[in-house]
Protein backbone atom coordinates (compact mmCIF):
# COMPACT_ATOMS: atom_id res chain seq x y z
CA UNK A 1 0.00 0.00 0.00
CA UNK A 2 2.78 2.47 0.87
CA UNK A 3 4.47 1.72 -2.47
CA UNK A 4 1.29 2.73 -4.29
CA UNK A 5 1.01 5.99 -2.32
CA UNK A 6 4.67 6.86 -2.86
CA UNK A 7 4.35 6.10 -6.59
CA UNK A 8 1.27 8.30 -6.79
CA UNK A 9 3.10 11.16 -5.03
CA UNK A 10 6.06 10.86 -7.43
CA UNK A 11 3.74 10.93 -10.45
CA UNK A 12 1.92 13.98 -9.12
CA UNK A 13 5.17 15.76 -8.18
CA UNK A 14 6.68 15.18 -11.63
CA UNK A 15 3.60 16.26 -13.57
CA UNK A 16 4.08 20.01 -13.78
CA UNK A 17 1.08 20.42 -16.07
CA UNK A 18 -1.39 19.75 -13.26
CA UNK A 19 -1.80 22.66 -10.85
CA UNK A 20 -2.26 21.75 -7.19
CA UNK A 21 -5.90 21.54 -6.20
CA UNK A 22 -7.10 24.68 -4.51
CA UNK A 23 -10.06 24.99 -2.27
CA UNK A 24 -12.54 27.81 -2.32
CA UNK A 25 -12.79 29.81 0.89
CA UNK A 26 -16.41 30.18 1.92
CA UNK A 27 -18.28 31.69 4.82
CA UNK A 28 -20.56 29.08 6.32
CA UNK A 29 -23.44 29.08 8.74
CA UNK A 30 -25.40 26.08 9.95
CA UNK A 31 -28.94 24.93 10.33
CA UNK A 32 -29.90 22.51 13.02
CA UNK A 33 -32.60 20.57 14.79
CA UNK A 34 -35.29 23.23 14.34
CA UNK A 35 -35.41 22.15 10.67
CA UNK A 36 -35.62 18.40 11.48
CA UNK A 37 -38.04 16.67 9.12
CA UNK A 38 -38.66 19.67 6.85
CA UNK A 39 -38.36 19.09 3.14
CA UNK A 40 -35.15 20.29 1.56
CA UNK A 41 -35.08 21.75 -1.94
CA UNK A 42 -34.30 18.30 -3.39
CA UNK A 43 -37.48 16.87 -1.84
CA UNK A 44 -35.81 14.80 0.89
CA UNK A 45 -36.47 15.33 4.59
CA UNK A 46 -33.75 17.14 6.54
CA UNK A 47 -31.88 15.23 9.23
CA UNK A 48 -29.40 17.50 11.03
CA UNK A 49 -27.13 14.51 11.80
CA UNK A 50 -26.48 13.79 8.11
CA UNK A 51 -23.55 15.19 6.14
CA UNK A 52 -25.58 17.61 4.02
CA UNK A 53 -25.15 21.22 2.95
CA UNK A 54 -27.09 23.94 1.20
CA UNK A 55 -25.61 26.00 -1.63
CA UNK A 56 -27.31 28.51 -3.91
CA UNK A 57 -26.14 27.13 -7.28
CA UNK A 58 -24.17 23.88 -7.06
CA UNK A 59 -26.14 20.93 -8.46
CA UNK A 60 -27.86 18.59 -6.03
CA UNK A 61 -25.76 15.52 -5.12
CA UNK A 62 -22.48 17.43 -5.64
CA UNK A 63 -19.92 15.99 -3.21
CA UNK A 64 -17.81 18.52 -1.34
CA UNK A 65 -14.73 18.08 0.79
CA UNK A 66 -15.04 20.71 3.49
CA UNK A 67 -12.01 21.60 5.61
CA UNK A 68 -11.93 23.65 8.79
CA UNK A 69 -8.82 25.84 8.31
CA UNK A 70 -8.32 26.33 12.05
CA UNK A 71 -7.96 22.63 13.00
CA UNK A 72 -7.74 20.92 9.57
CA UNK A 73 -10.63 18.56 10.34
CA UNK A 74 -12.43 17.54 7.18
CA UNK A 75 -15.65 15.94 6.06
CA UNK A 76 -17.31 14.95 2.79
CA UNK A 77 -20.82 16.34 2.49
CA UNK A 78 -23.49 16.37 -0.21
CA UNK A 79 -25.40 19.37 -1.59
CA UNK A 80 -29.08 18.61 -1.00
CA UNK A 81 -30.61 22.00 -0.30
CA UNK A 82 -30.59 25.63 -1.44
CA UNK A 83 -29.33 28.57 0.58
CA UNK A 84 -28.09 30.34 2.55
CA UNK A 85 -30.24 33.37 2.01
CA UNK A 86 -28.27 35.78 4.20
CA UNK A 87 -25.85 38.17 2.49
CA UNK A 88 -22.20 37.27 2.88
CA UNK A 89 -22.79 33.56 3.48
CA UNK A 90 -21.92 30.93 0.88
CA UNK A 91 -22.80 27.61 2.49
CA UNK A 92 -25.18 26.26 5.13
CA UNK A 93 -24.01 23.06 6.82
CA UNK A 94 -25.99 20.60 8.90
CA UNK A 95 -25.27 20.26 12.61
CA UNK A 96 -23.57 16.94 11.83
CA UNK A 97 -21.11 18.65 9.50
CA UNK A 98 -20.55 21.46 12.00
CA UNK A 99 -19.74 18.98 14.78
CA UNK A 100 -17.43 16.80 12.65
CA UNK A 101 -15.48 19.89 11.60
CA UNK A 102 -15.39 21.32 15.12
CA UNK A 103 -16.62 24.65 13.77
CA UNK A 104 -16.77 27.51 16.24
CA UNK A 105 -19.35 29.96 14.98
CA UNK A 106 -18.54 33.52 15.99
CA UNK A 107 -20.97 36.20 17.13
CA UNK A 108 -22.27 36.43 13.56
CA UNK A 109 -23.03 32.69 13.54
CA UNK A 110 -20.51 32.03 10.78
CA UNK A 111 -17.14 30.39 10.28
CA UNK A 112 -14.67 30.18 7.39
CA UNK A 113 -14.22 26.85 5.62
CA UNK A 114 -12.25 25.67 2.61
CA UNK A 115 -14.34 23.78 0.07
CA UNK A 116 -13.17 21.37 -2.64
CA UNK A 117 -15.66 20.15 -5.26
CA UNK A 118 -15.16 16.40 -5.63
CA UNK A 119 -17.87 15.49 -8.12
Amino acid sequence: MSVVIITWLVVIANNHELPPPEGIMMTTSYYGSEFQGRKMANGERFDPREMVVAHKRLPFETKLLIVNPTNYKRVIATVKDRGPYVAGRNLDVSTGVKKKLGLEMGKKGTAPVEVYILE
